[in-house]
């Protein structure tokens, strides 16, 4: 399956640093060559944090509802 641009992942538990589960993150540039950009959402900064994962590191999840962020 490939990862396109606006779906949501987690950061698998092997790959992640201390507090990235609590983080949503959405596909901002789709898969090319093994890796996805994706913005880091719901960190309180004006601009999102991007990052480049390859994407063995990371599974798709649904989008996040407002009812879940409560």
């Amino acid at each position: 399956m490939t990862i396109a641009k606006g779906d949501y992942v987690k950061i698998l538990p092997e790959f992640q640093d201390q507090g990235d589960d609590e983080f949503d993150r959405v596909v901002v540039e789709g898969e090319e060559k093994g890796r996805i950009t994706v913005a880091t959402l719901g960190t309180g900064m004006r601009i999102a944090h991007t990052s480049v994962l390859r994407v063995e590191w990371v599974r798709v999840v649904p989008a996040p509802t407002s009812a879940s962020k409560a």
